[in-house]
């Protein structure tokens, strides 16, 4: 898996004319440059604009030639994470007032199943329960639980 913004695309046709395109994209550290074949171009091609940032799922490959090949497998694009509804999430925490910041994405509607980690600091005991209610949690409730200790497993 790469994670980057896309800083330049060029696209071509083969010559055979079916469409690819030569993207460049960085990282804090490194710049790569990949292919990107007729298929995934045309599915992807109006999210495949410079500044956006995605993450690339990538094959290493070596032909027959033992030639080595890095191929693009698929992309999935950082706004695309943020709309989603996370399925299933632990949460664990240490302090029964997380609950409250739990309860308030409480959701009738709610796609999202959670299960209660509870350290108890004075027992010392660990409590486990799966709610049966509905949540909507959304990627960026992450960040939220984590700036209130309570740690996410997904």
């Amino acid at each position: 898996m790469i994670a980057g913004t896309l800083i330049s695309i060029q696209e071509k046709k083969t010559a055979k004319g079916n469409p690819y395109a030569i993207i460049k994209l960085v990282d804090l550290n490194s710049m790569y440059e990949m292919f990107i074949f007729s298929e995934k171009l045309v599915e992807n091609r109006n999210k495949l604009v410079v500044g956006n940032s995605f993450l690339i799922k990538a094959k290493k490959e070596t032909n027959k030639e033992g030639v080595e090949r890095v191929n693009l497998d698929n992309i999935f694009f950082i706004e695309d994470f943020t709309k989603k509804i996370i399925d299933k999430l632990v949460l664990q925490i240490d302090n029964l007032d997380s609950l409250n910041l739990i309860n308030s994405k409480k959701d009738t509607n709610g796609k999202s199943k959670l299960k209660i980690i509870y350290n108890n600091p004075k027992e010392k005991e660990q409590y486990s329960f799966s709610l049966n209610s509905s949540f909507n949690i959304k990627p960026e409730d992450l960040e939220l639980f984590k700036t209130n200790n309570i740690k996410a497993f997904y």
